[in-house]
């Protein structure tokens, strides 16, 4: 076995190993065969029929074939070289092959590449018919609809894109033979079909805006006409039948004639299965979809008969990519969801979560902004003009456009949310920020909020482009020293702006420091309660790494709270059928820092066994203060409900647990009860648990204070910065039973000394 290996040295350089692997005698050696072809310097290699090493792929682009002379270098791949040692990231512990396809005849390479002035027109392209373009590009399209007029074009297009096509260089080191471009897409190595007779590419499969396969032989297309058209009635999974209608394949696994087909499903994804081929017919083994991680959730959007629309849209001088999914009846409102780039991007299709916004009656927006991959070199790079917010903003107009059209009553166009993780989170800042009027509210998951030196793609528009490029060439900051963009890119400096809109603001713990930044201290201030942002949500959750979904209660509380948020915001202007929620119990989940507002929730069992508990063992500590505390709440069908307030908690530098509670009048009979897992408050009319962010110190008393307004207070508990919330839990729960270690009175409260605000 060949294995590639890319590692980060002593240095911080990434070091290259290369080494044959025999898993007979457990031993590995060095894969150099030629002493100036060091595997420090291999990208990728292609290995032939009896396991030699036939082509190699050098960091700095450069190709080399074997001949019976020995390696000869023959081109460069100008993708690679223009990435170095950027594309060679240090997490690959073994390096897929991302250019080089395979070997051809007369010691030939077919690689993926972009077309040259010099290319000649491609020997395949798509037709006219399968082109998904803007208005104003089809005005500009040849009167001659020949297919010589089409390759000429196609190649045009294709340079001026700098869209990945499918190339053959040779020995003779001539300007590479184009096999096959798209005028909009890149190609990828993977969807490239190879026969593994003659070892010869036999179709390419394109993800444009819908994915589509074009065969390179007679023979393929034969083939692709059985896989497409011979496919079974229906096909069955996880219970629930899916329409074959529109399948189109993208990859296939071969083994002899048993193979393999990966198809693209509008409402799953990707959907494999079985299938014999027999001198190039397809004939199928069953109709059961080969399980796959999330693919019986994603099943979920067929029965809802999304419709899934894709356009393009004229934006400045690019053509952005979206999609817009529909559901079924007429949607009360729209969700733009930004994907989370900016270098990534969004596919034809719906899936689960789209399918849970779908029977909420929301219609989904996604738009591939600039930045995004997949769409060219030009497309991704894009750093002039326009920025990716002008992108998101012109589909949201274009969207409003569309559902106004023909509608005689003169309504208004639906309301709309934004939502998006990370870089997607990141622009739903700044689109709340610069486009208040376009949305009822935003939800932005992990957003960037401090990055050292801020990337070119992270600039919203053209104005703010003006602004950066004038702070940065004036700047006499050293080299390696803070961006001077940071004031104007990053979501700290407009923070008082979005305390001006709603806003959802998650975070996760253990997440990346460049998402957990000051943001959520800059929105709330916890010196002024009072002037809290009354739209404002934030929740970072314990224990949580990168993207989250670790601890089941901190899902499904973030699915609550994505939920019962959209629908606050966005049902008051709710459009066509109107919109529906889930009434979620309340989970109690686990939390490093918090602002919620108030609200009347019902209780899960973990919650109502932690009040009993404190009931319990309030009754063995002090009976005549249990038969003194407060009920719990109004009781409704089976469950609890309970009332709220606003409150605030936050870890402080000194491992202080504070939290913070803001009342709009004086509670009757507040008490507050700290146990080893969480803080219980109950007064008259109110009763709510949290989980601590911390284990709290057993031998130290919860410290209260009193706000000047007389409305708000604030709990100070000593905490133990080795123990975090997760760890707590499980440290108790091995141990069992529920204890008081701290319990405040309403005389305690109403003692309180005065904090005064600090500016």
């Amino acid at each position: 076995i060949l294995l590639g290996f890319s590692t980060p040295g002593p240095d911080g350089l990434v070091k290259r190993e290369w080494s044959w692997y025999s898993a007979a005698d457990d031993d590995s050696i060095d894969a150099a065969e030629d002493a100036e072809l060091s595997t420090d310097l291999w990208r990728e290699v292609v290995l032939g029929e009896f396991g030699l090493i036939e082509a190699i792929l050098l960091v700095n682009g450069t190709v080399y074939r074997r001949t019976p002379e020995g390696f000869r270098d023959i081109g460069t791949i100008a993708l690679a070289a223009a990435e170095g040692w950027d594309g060679v990231a240090p997490s690959q512990s073994v390096l897929p092959r991302q250019y080089l396809v395979g070997v051809g005849p007369d010691y030939s390479v077919f690689a993926i590449d972009v077309l040259g002035p010099k290319s000649s027109p491609p020997q395949a392209h798509p037709p006219w018919a399968d082109l998904v373009m803007s208005q104003a590009e089809e005005a500009k399209l040849p009167a001659d609809r020949s297919s010589a007029s089409l390759a000429a074009w196609t190649l045009e297009q294709s340079r001026k894109r700098q869209t990945a096509a499918l190339v053959q260089m040779t020995a003779d080191e001539s300007i590479p033979t184009p096999l096959f471009a798209h005028p909009f897409a890149d190609l990828t190595s993977e969807g490239v079909w190879v026969d593994p007779q003659s070892g010869l590419p036999e179709a390419v499969a394109v993800t444009d805006v819908r994915p589509h396969v074009y065969a390179l032989s007679t023979q393929a297309a034969t083939l692709l006409l059985s896989l497409r058209q011979k496919l079974p009635a229906s096909m069955q999974l996880g219970g629930v039948t899916l329409a074959t209608d529109n399948l189109e394949p993208q990859l296939v696994y071969r083994h002899g004639s048993r193979w393999l087909v990966v198809y693209w499903h509008p409402t799953v994804g990707v959907a494999s299965l079985p299938v014999l081929v027999q001198d190039g017919a397809a004939s199928w083994i069953g109709n059961q979809i080969i399980p796959a991680r999330g693919l019986a959730l994603d099943a979920q959007v067929a029965p809802l008969e999304p419709r899934i629309e894709a356009h393009r849209l004229r934006v400045g001088d690019l053509d952005v990519p979206l999609y817009l999914v529909r559901p079924k009846k007429n949607p009360g409102g729209v969700v733009v969801l930004v994907h989370e780039g900016p270098h990534q991007r969004d596919d034809w299709g719906a899936n689960s979560f789209d399918a849970w916004l779908l029977s909420r009656g929301y219609a989904i927006l996604k738009v591939n902004y600039r930045g995004s991959t997949g769409f060219g070199e030009q497309f991704r790079t894009a750093s002039a003009g326009e920025g990716f917010l002008d992108d998101i903003v012109a589909a949201v107009r274009w969207t409003l456009d569309v559902f106004s059209e023909g509608r005689a009553d003169g309504s208004s166009a639906p309301p709309v949310a934004i939502m998006g993780e990370y870089f997607g989170g990141y622009a739903v800042l700044q689109a709340l920020k610069n486009h208040e009027e376009l949305f009822a509210c935003g939800i932005a998951i992990a957003p960037p909020q401090s990055i050292l030196s801020w990337p070119n793609s992270y600039i919203p528009n053209a104005a703010t482009r003006k602004s950066v490029e004038a702070v940065r060439m004036g700047s006499s900051a050293p080299s390696g020293g803070a961006d001077p963009a940071e004031a104007i890119l990053s979501p700290l400096s407009y923070a008082q702006r979005l305390r001006q809109v709603p806003l959802l603001l998650v975070e996760y713990e253990n997440d990346y420091p460049e998402v957990r930044g000051n943001l959520f201290q800059r929105l709330s201030p916890s010196s002024v309660p009072s002037e809290w942002p009354e739209a404002l949500t934030f929740v970072q959750y314990a224990g949580e790494d990168t993207g989250g979904g670790t601890i089941r209660q901190n899902s499904l509380d973030k699915c609550r709270r994505i939920d019962s948020f959209l629908y606050k915001h966005l049902s008051p202007a709710a459009f066509g059928d109107g919109l529906q929620r889930e009434r979620f119990q309340q989970e109690l989940a686990f939390v490093s820092a918090c602002l919620v507002p108030g609200a009347k929730i019902r209780l899960t069992e973990m919650a109502l066994n932690i009040e009993q508990g404190i009931e319990q063992a309030l009754r063995r500590m002090d009976p005549e203060q249990a038969r003194r505390l407060p009920k719990a709440g109004e009781v409704s069908a089976t469950r609890e409900v309970v009332t709220t307030p606003p409150f605030r908690i936050t870890v402080r530098e000194d491992n202080i647990i504070e939290v913070t509670l803001l009342f709009g009048v004086e509670p009757v009979g507040l008490h507050v009860f700290l146990s080893e897992i969480c803080l219980h408050v109950r007064a008259e009319g109110l009763s709510f648990t949290v989980a601590l962010p911390r284990a709290p110190q057993h031998d130290q008393k919860v410290e209260v204070f009193r706000f000047p307004d007389g409305q708000s207070y604030v709990l100070e508990i000593a905490a133990d910065p080795n123990v975090g919330a997760i760890e707590n839990y499980n440290q108790w729960a091995s141990r069992g039973g529920l204890h008081i270690l701290s319990m405040l009175r309403p005389e305690d409260f109403a003692m309180a000394p005065i904090s005064l605000p600090v500016q």
